[in-house]
C-alpha cells in the first residue's frame, strides 16, 4: 500500500479547522494524526495505537479507502487560530501491510484583531529634523504611517490604504509588511523638519486578508533644539548712571543670556594655567567664565 502524490492535503483552512483528504493505491485504513510543528510528527505505531500519555496529539483519527484513486476526507478541528501543525499519515491495508508514514505541515490563519503590544509604539529618537519610532505587532500585518503637523485632521484607515495623496499635507507617509512580535524602528519623516515644532503621528496596522485592523494610533511629539542661539540684536549699552548700566539685546530662539563685567583693559577671560596669550572667546573656558561670573566684579543672567 501507498499513499498516492499529493496525499494528504489540507484544505478549507479556518482559524480553528481544517479539511484533510486521503488517497491510496488500493482499499485500506489510513491512520492519522495532527500535532503542533514543536512537538514534532507521529510514527507508524503511534498513529495506529495512540499512546493514552502523548499529550502533543490535537486531533486523530481513522479514514476509510474503498479503493484506488478514491478520496476520502476527515475534518480537523480543535485547531489554534495562528497555529503551526504537522499532518502525519500512514496507510494499512487488508494484509496489514503498512505504507511509508507521510507528513505534510499547515498553518491556520490568525483571526486575531491586529494591535501593537505592549509599551509600543514609541518614539526611539527624536532630532531637531527627524523623528523615528518602534513599533511591534502582535500579529503579522500591514503597518501604515502617517506624520502631519500638530492639530491636522487625523487619518482614516480608508485614507491610509488610498496612499499618500488621500493624507494632504503629510511630512512622510508609508507602508510596510510586519511580522508578529518582531520589533522594528524607521524614521517617519520623508523630508527635514523644523527644529522646536510639533507635530503628530498616526500608525495603523490591518490585516488585508482576515479584514481586521486595529485603531489608528497617535503619537505626538516636538523636535528638540539642534542650533546655537544667535544675537538678533547685539548687546548694546542704551543708559550709563553714576552705579549702574543698561543692556539691551534679543536671540533669535528662547534661551538665557549670561553675562559679566570686568575693568576696561583687564584681560579677559583668563587662560588656563599654564597658558598665555589671549582666550579664544568661542572656547569652552571663555564660556565657562562668563556663564559661571568667574573672575569678573559683577556678573548676572
Amino acid at each position: 500500500p501507498r499513499l498516492m502524490g499529493g496525499y494528504p492535503n489540507v484544505s478549507d483552512l479556518a482559524p480553528t479547522s481544517a479539511l484533510a483528504k486521503f488517497s491510496g493505491n488500493k482499499a485500506g485504513t489510513v491512520y492519522w494524526a495532527v500535532t503542533p510543528i514543536t512537538s514534532g510528527s507521529v510514527g507508524a505505531g503511534d498513529l495506529i495505537n495512540p499512546p493514552s500519555y502523548n499529550n502533543d496529539i490535537v486531533k486523530s483519527g481513522t479514514t476509510t479507502l474503498t479503493g484506488s484513486g478514491v478520496v476520502a476526507s476527515a475534518k480537523l478541528d480543535k485547531l489554534t487560530s495562528g497555529g503551526s501543525y504537522y499532518l502525519s499519515a500512514v496507510f494499512v491495508d487488508a494484509r496489514e501491510d503498512q505504507s511509508p508514514v507521510k507528513v505534510i505541515s499547515f498553518s491556520t490563519p490568525d483571526d486575531t484583531v491586529p494591535n501593537f503590544a505592549d509599551g509600543y509604539p514609541y518614539l526611539s529618537r527624536i532630532t531637531s529634523m527627524s523623528a523615528q519610532v518602534t513599533v511591534m505587532p502582535t500579529k503579522t500585518c500591514q503597518l501604515y504611517y502617517a506624520l502631519l503637523p500638530k492639530g491636522a485632521t487625523a487619518p482614516t484607515g480608508d485614507d491610509f490604504k488610498a496612499g499618500a495623496g488621500a493624507i494632504p499635507g503629510n511630512l512622510g507617509y508609508g507602508s510596510m509588511s510586519v511580522t508578529k512580535n518582531t520589533t522594528y524602528s524607521f524614521d517617519v519623516n520623508n523630508q527635514p523638519l523644523k527644529e522646536l515644532e510639533s507635530y503628530d503621528l498616526y500608525l495603523w496596522l490591518s490585516d488585508l486578508e482576515g479584514g481586521k485592523s486595529s485603531a489608528v494610533k497617535k503619537l505626538s511629539f516636538t523636535t528638540v533644539d539642534g542650533t546655537p542661539p544667535v544675537f538678533n540684536t547685539e548687546p548694546t549699552v542704551n543708559k550709563i548712571d553714576k552705579t549702574s548700566v543698561g543692556l539691551y539685546s534679543n536671540l533669535n530662539e528662547d534661551g538665557t543670556l549670561y553675562w559679566v563685567v570686568v575693568n576696561q583693559g583687564e584681560e579677559y577671560p583668563k587662560p588656563l594655567a599654564g597658558q598665555s596669550g589671549a582666550v579664544d572667546l568661542s572656547s569652552d573656558n571663555a564660556k565657562l567664565q562668563v556663564s559661571s561670573g568667574m573672575n569678573a566684579l559683577k556678573s548676572g543672567k
